[in-house]
């Protein structure tokens, strides 16, 4: 069979979709069977050895949620290696979640696989639909060496080991398994004829592509324990000769690869090939709704709950650590891969929409109690005829843009006239967008809520230079007699079909096509906002159009078009597109039958922004389409620039057809925006929560294509024309179809300059995370500044990205990253004088071959090194 000594690692290991075709309550009854026998045959040696438990430490949570008798057995298990754990807290997918809650995610399987005795240090990830280019140094930051894997692989690899470096040169042992979880499983092993040809198999199909001259092989559980122990029996057998087989674990097959030294080849960039397995591109835009609920939270939840929490701790000493780590699990939960991609039933996207719910309802009161109470810290005095505004900026750049504000008052104290006042007694744009009638509910302690009728004023006002994670404070006068004001003149421009401010000239043409001018640079971006429906009769994994396909164009259908809230703050262009889309498509063509669909959107310009911001609403009433927005650029490009966590990518447009088990039509990954340019010219289009786009070529023109939902009524189906293979059970997901009001936010940012790749970052997320004005009813001598930052990091080209309380001990811990494909010198300043500091790995555990990076300057500011694309963590102590 060989002649030299082949060392094959049988690694015993179950696969669990915690919520999939099943809802999570059902598919765990069907877990703990399974798992009450995997522990009785462990704990009697009984020809199961070892048993890797899927790489998802929240699978034990579950299962003593049921079982707590069962917790010694389980500890006992792990510490003595016979039960392997971790290292994720649960399967997600990378491309459709943020890096920190990546980060998030392998913390805390770390601390909860603590609680039971021990860790797998190893990122073991089956199922997967690709990877993003960053893991590798998320995973070296986390204390893991090595991956294995198996969607996305690099079509360019001949050896399934490899090194795969991130942007910083950080790198892990990357292992593809070819048939991922189910090399081997039980149902291919009934008796001993069965196990001889299934070992000749694996060595005649893998062995060729291995480096190691070894082989790991998961063997899966498909049928009853009893069935496992059957076929590690017939297995044990062929363990003769040159054949050495036995079962292992992971970490034994990584040491083998490193004591022989083999040179195995090193690539970067993402992993996203699916000539040899499938990455099921379709979960991107598939109930979108879930997809933008999961960025709001995660918004949130970092950038609100946890960074200003953390700030009032440093006032107060108080910090909602439980709460905190509440919305942690419940959101990752959410992000597991099946639920995060919407691939599942009817009944688990209900399960998904009551946790999203739950969440908010959390960040909601935390971030209220929060700056409610660092408003309160704030020494400010006003008089009678004042209230003041605190603007809260939570990201880690100064920023200006119109701030929406809700106030109240009693019906008889009602002021008749306002103005909002900065720091120099200057005036600034405001408008009232909404009076009314309300309930006030103001709660006296923490059970009795006191309730009073009230009038709610809602403003909008410009809100100028507020500081880097920090705040500033505006006066709202309500007796503006008294007061002598200075005023800003409004650049806001109302024309008969158009609106403009300081940078751009947005029109309607007689098409009902978006038209845009640069004022400052003199181009033109024509074609802008053309809506395209085409069919789809694939399944929530995959996009198949009909074999004869037709596609509708919103500039082919009536529209109109208004202007609204033409005020000192924004003009607002509405337009409606008054489409008929086919009800509905099959395997050959799109239906005769029309439905409306109309789309109103909403395109606003506000004073001093260089974006333009859009809202598009649509009722769908249709079925298997797909809607998607397109934007023309009427240069052709070879590559774009699209975001991923803790990077910006560049990405090839051309798409390599030959072998691709997915086929060209279906879109790609991005999280906040994506970039094009040429010469002097160049756009960037951002998103909420719209994950999938496409670049496509039409002559001299280069489309962006952004989907806004699939339609699509099944879970998996057997022969699409994009996909070769079927992935699971057929399944009616009539939710699926998205009938509903849809509301989708994104925005066009003209750009040019790719050599400076920070404002386009920044105005993605300003976009994303808007400040939040709070009334301040209380004051303090605590912070005795109109305006504040709390940190600050410099150059721009630094980006923190997230700052929270450590649960290990009086730690603040800051992490940031360098945007930039070089080595960037900067500092970090603190808002006071902090004691000690050290840099850590995402487990918070000290890195010591870094501390020659950072140095102390000053009693409150650090000096620090980054290294191209480096993402790096700090703990500080105050």
């Amino acid at each position: 069979m060989t002649k030299k000594v082949v060392n094959i690692y049988i690694i015993p290991t179950l696969h669990w979709d915690r919520e999939w075709f099943l809802p999570y309550q059902q598919m765990r009854k069907r877990f703990v069977s399974i798992m009450d026998k995997i522990i009785e045959v462990l704990k009697n040696n009984d020809v199961i050895e070892t048993f890797m438990l899927d790489g998802q430490t929240i699978l034990i949570e579950d299962y003593l949620e049921i079982k707590p008798q069962m917790m010694n057995d389980i500890i006992d298990l792990v510490s003595n290696g016979k039960l392997l754990i971790g290292p994720y807290y649960i399967g997600s997918d990378e491309f459709l979640v943020s890096g920190e809650s990546l980060i998030e995610n392998l913390k805390l399987g770390y601390i909860e696989s603590q609680k039971y005795g021990g860790i797998m240090k190893i990122g073991y990830l089956p199922d997967a639909p690709g990877h993003i280019a960053q893991l590798p140094q998320i995973l070296v930051n986390s204390g893991l060496e090595a991956l294995v894997f198996h969607r996305g692989m690099k079509e360019s690899l001949l050896s399934n080991e490899f090194i795969w470096r991130a942007a910083d040169k950080s790198s892990v042992i990357a292992v593809f398994l070819p048939q991922s979880f189910n090399i081997l499983n039980t149902r291919k092993i009934k008796n001993d004829s069965d196990a001889k040809n299934e070992i000749h198999s694996i060595i005649k199909k893998f062995l060729p592509k291995s480096s190691a001259h070894a082989l790991l092989i998961p063997y899966n559980l498909l049928d009853p324990v009893e069935q496992m122990q059957k076929g590690l029996k017939f297995i044990s057998k062929y363990n003769k000769g040159n054949l050495k087989i036995f079962q292992s674990n992971i970490q034994n097959y990584i040491n083998e690869i490193k004591k022989k030294r083999i040179k195995l080849k090193s690539v970067s960039g993402e992993l996203r090939g699916s000539t040899r397995s499938l990455i099921h591109p379709g979960v991107l835009s598939i109930r979108p709704h879930l997809k933008i609920q999961n960025r709001k939270i995660e918004n949130m939840l970092i950038n609100w709950v946890e960074r200003f929490s953390t700030i009032n701790y440093l006032l107060t000493s108080k910090y909602p650590f439980e709460y905190i780590n509440l919305s942690w699990k419940k959101l990752l939960l959410n992000q597991n891969q099946d639920s995060i991609g919407g691939c599942c039933v009817d009944n688990v996207i209900q399960d998904i929409e009551h946790r999203s719910k739950e969440i908010i309802e959390i960040c909601n009161d935390l971030i209220d109690e929060t700056l409610t109470s660092i408003c309160n810290n704030i020494d400010d005095i006003h008089s009678d005829y004042e209230k003041s505004v605190v603007v809260f900026n939570p990201l880690s750049w100064e920023r200006t843009e119109i701030v929406e504000f809700m106030i109240d008052f009693l019906p008889n104290e009602a002021p008749k006239d306002f103005e909002f006042v900065d720091e120099k007694n200057v005036s600034v744009p405001y408008k009232i967008i909404e009076v009314k009638e309300n309930i006030f509910c103001e709660y006296i302690d923490s059970t009795l809520p006191e309730y009073k009728k009230t009038i709610r004023y809602t403003f909008i006002f410009l809100a100028t230079a507020v500081p880097p994670v920090g705040y500033k404070t505006y006066k709202l006068i309500f007796n503006t007699k008294n007061y002598k004001l200075l005023r800003r003149e409004n650049t806001i421009k109302i024309l008969e079909n158009s609106i403009e401010n300081e940078y751009f000239k947005v029109s309607i043409d007689s098409s009902g096509v978006l038209q845009i001018l640069d004022i400052k640079d003199n181009i033109r971006y024509n074609n802008q906002l053309i809506f395209e429906d085409g069919g789809d009769v694939g399944d929530e994994y995959n996009y198949a159009p009909p074999l004869n396909d037709i596609k509708y164009y919103s500039c082919g259908f009536p529209f109109s078009y208004s202007i609204i809230d033409n005020n000192p703050c924004a003009a607002t262009l509405i337009l409606k597109n008054f489409m008929k889309i086919p009800v509905s498509s099959n395997k050959l063509t799109r239906s005769a039958e029309l439905t409306d669909c109309q789309l109103t959107t909403y395109i606003t310009l506000k004073y001093n922004q260089r974006r333009i911001d859009i809202r598009t609403e649509v009722i769908n009433k249709a079925e298997n389409h797909r809607l998607r927005v397109c934007f023309h650029f009427d240069e052709t490009i070879k590559h774009h620039f699209v975001e991923q966590p803790f990077c910006v990518l560049k990405r090839d447009n051309a798409f390599n057809k030959e072998n691709q088990l997915e086929t060209e039509g279906t879109g790609l990954p991005q999280q906040n925006f994506v970039f094009i340019s040429k010469k002097k010219k160049g756009i960037c289009y951002i998103n909420k929560g719209l994950y999938e786009y496409a670049i496509l070529n039409d002559n001299k023109t280069t489309i962006v294509a952004i989907t806004l939902f699939r339609a699509i009524g099944w879970l998996s189906l057997r022969d699409l024309s994009t996909r070769r293979g079927k992935i699971g059970p057929e399944l009616p997901v009539p939710y699926a179809q998205s009938k509903e009001l849809h509301q989708f936010e994104y925005s066009i940012f003209p750009y040019k300059d790719i050599a400076k790749i920070s404002p386009i970052y920044q105005e993605a997320y300003n976009f994303n995370i808007p400040c939040i004005a709070k009334i301040k009813r209380n004051t303090s001598t605590n912070l005795n500044a109109i305006k504040l930052s709390f940190v600050k990091i410099f150059p721009k080209s630094l980006v923190i990205t997230r700052i929270y309380k450590s649960q290990f001990d009086d730690g603040i811990c800051l992490r940031f990253f360098n945007l930039e494909n070089k080595t960037v010198r900067g500092k970090i300043e603190f808002f006071k004088k902090f004691n000690e500091y050290k840099i850590v790995n995402n487990l918070e555990n000290p890195i010591s071959h870094m501390a020659k990076y950072v140095h102390k300057l000053n009693p409150n500011t650090l000096t620090i090194i980054a290294k191209p694309k480096q993402i790096i963590t700090l703990k500080i102590y105050f």
